[in-house]
């Protein structure tokens, strides 16, 4: 009846025109649109058009990218052993090499092939992941608005392995997470949990640990301790009997173990304590005075905290904080059971960061990607709440909502969008040098990524003035200098070479230059 009245003043309004738009069909749009399933469509295709744009407007390679398409190349040229001599841990590599094998597609373009297919397989994995923590009351089409929203999707062509092991990570908390919550042991959820890791550990060598750890949650579980005990071992059942065949195959053989050998000192503790006792003394003889250098230690240790806090929050951007930090002053996180799960995976996560930090202190933000996401399941359920948000007379509170929903779209259009990379003109200057010079002349660089678009090999790593000094008495004449120059550092630069450039190539989006010049 309602709908009938609806249909009449539409008429009304049109003034007797024909009604264009069918009512109960946009009715049904909508409601698949905002269903789970049409969520994980619409999700899917924003994923694919933001890469297709970026691709179409085309940028700057990474050099980690650089790293693991020469891997690639060294796959295809020699096979797996040659790989792990230009890196030692190259599944990724190989998985986009034999992408490339088959097409006849670049190396660079299989990469993003393949990123494409991870992300994809990533988003819906968080989507179903949320929907499946409450009980289903989690909004489909926030999940999807959170995940669309987080800042790193912005990077989404450069060539890194951390997609790989995010999606088949997430894909196997899906599984877990119904393991988890279950009265009974699911065998198909059991095996997919495993086997989903084991795959991500093919992209990241610090899955082993989440495989290691991870189970021991079902330990603290409320049950019965037969029923714990029972869990526990069944989420090892398929990751026992690997471990064992794949020892057996190394202790038969030569089997090279890549970067399982730089995990070994991560889980010693008298490594991970020296090298961190020597940070300290380091930071006490060198920062601190005789009023402080007794408490080095816990400087450094809290300093560690700060900065895993950092990497995870800076991953999240000031807007996801924000309403991370909202979440918890509102005490509308979750205390669900299922939650747990997330809350113990995420221990993990800072633990390990905390170990690694411990004796590298290397914090690139991206190594806690992990953590970051786990805490937008936390900050999806937030926003789910913020919906049901009542005022004082107990009427839906509409401005803090639509505040929210608003920041979440232009977040996900910002990160559709395609922005210039400050680096194009590194692109720009390497594509010159291909053109212009000829191969027989050497070249000397300060950046790979100059080598990598003038199709010229690596040569030594040139990171500062004075090794550039070093490079150019060494070298033969005639030769050309291709040299990223920072704009405040141009004076030194042109002082050290004594002539003008033949040429440049500015950044319009940073302080940049390449100055290319030519001695004969």
């Amino acid at each position: 009846m309602q709908k009938m009245i609806i249909k009449e003043r539409f008429r009304q309004y049109f003034c007797g025109l024909p009604v264009l738009i069918d009512l109960d069909r946009q009715h049904r749009l909508v409601t698949f649109l905002t269903s789970l399933n049409g969520v994980r469509l619409w999700a899917a295709m924003m994923v694919l058009l933001a890469i297709a744009l970026g691709i179409l407007n085309g940028e700057v390679i990474n050099r980690d990218g650089i790293l693991y398409i020469n891997t690639a190349q060294a796959f295809l040229d020699n096979g797996i052993k040659a790989a792990m001599q230009v890196y030692n841990w190259p599944s990724y590599s190989i998985l986009f090499g034999i992408i490339s094998n088959w097409t006849g597609l670049s190396l660079e373009s299989s990469a993003h092939i393949l990123n494409a297919l991870l992300m994809l397989l990533l988003v819906d994995a968080f989507i179903r992941l949320s929907h499946n923590l409450s009980n289903k009351q989690i909004r489909p089409w926030i999940a999807a608005l959170v995940v669309l929203c987080f800042p790193p999707f912005d990077h989404r062509l450069e060539i890194y392995r951390d997609w790989g092991y995010l999606a088949m990570t997430f894909c196997a908390l899906v599984s877990l997470q119904k393991y988890w919550i279950s009265e009974r042991v699911l065998s198909r959820e059991v095996i997919t949990w495993q086997l989903c890791m084991i795959i991500a550990l093919l992209f990241r060598v610090e899955a082993i640990v989440l495989i290691t750890l991870t189970p021991i949650g079902f330990l603290f579980q409320k049950r019965v301790w037969v029923q714990r005990l029972k869990r526990f071992i069944s989420a090892y059942s398929l990751i026992l009997l690997i471990a064992v065949l794949s020892g057996a195959f190394v202790a038969m053989g030569d089997v090279p173990l890549g970067k399982l050998i730089d995990l070994k000192q991560y889980t010693d503790p008298s490594y991970v304590f020296s090298k961190f006792n020597l940070s300290a003394e380091q930071l006490a003889s060198h920062a601190l005075n005789k009023y402080s250098d007794d408490y080095a230690s816990l400087i450094l240790g809290g300093g560690i905290v700060t900065l895993i806090c950092w990497m995870i929050l800076d991953n999240l951007g000031a807007f996801l904080a924000i309403l991370l930090g909202v979440g918890i002053y509102a005490k509308r996180l979750p205390k669900a059971s299922a939650y747990r799960l997330i809350y113990w995976l995420e221990t993990i996560v800072v633990v390990t960061l905390f170990a690694f930090l411990m004796t590298t202190l290397i914090p690139p933000s991206r190594y806690a990607l992990l953590g970051s996401m786990l805490l937008l399941i936390l900050i999806t359920y937030a926003v789910n709440m913020f919906a049901d948000t009542k005022d004082s007379k107990g009427r839906a509170s509409r401005y803090w909502w639509w505040f929210v929903v608003i920041g979440l779209v232009i977040g996900n259009l910002f990160n559709l969008s395609f922005h210039q990379d400050y680096k194009s003109y590194l692109r720009e200057g390497g594509h010159w040098i291909s053109q212009n010079i000829p191969s027989k002349i050497p070249l000397i660089t300060n950046d790979f990524i100059i080598d990598y678009y003038a199709k010229r090999p690596h040569g030594d790593k040139i990171d500062s003035l004075a090794k550039v000094a070093k490079a150019l008495q060494a070298a033969q004449r005639p030769f050309y200098i291709a040299l990223k120059t920072k704009d405040k550092e141009r004076s030194e630069v042109l002082s050290l070479l004594d002539q003008k450039p033949q040429v440049e190539f500015h950044s319009g989006h940073a302080k940049e230059t390449l100055l290319i010049f030519y001695r004969d």
